[in-house]
């Protein structure tokens, strides 16, 4: 299955973006710290997506036990799309 369009052009253009920046031994923390600050910033600013219906723990098998999941519902009618 591929990928959404938009998840696809944001996949490509954080490629661009990374491939741009120096060497990770080569950034400056403080910098690298301030730039996050700024971004959450920015990001408190965007809309937030529908309000959750439902939200429940439960777990899947995975090959060393049991893998803690939390399924969130945005309705009470379906179908969703999957994020994982």
């Amino acid at each position: 299955m591929p990928l959404h369009p938009q998840a696809q052009a944001f996949l490509d253009a954080s490629q661009h973006v990374m491939a741009a920046m120096p060497p990770l031994a080569e950034r400056d923390p403080a910098a690298w710290r301030e730039q996050g600050r700024r971004m959450a910033a920015e990001a408190r600013d965007l809309p937030l997506g529908p309000p959750v219906h439902s939200e429940v723990d439960r777990t899947i098998p995975g090959p060393a036990g049991d893998i803690p999941v939390r399924v969130f519902t945005p309705g009470d009618r379906g179908p969703y799309p999957v994020l994982v």
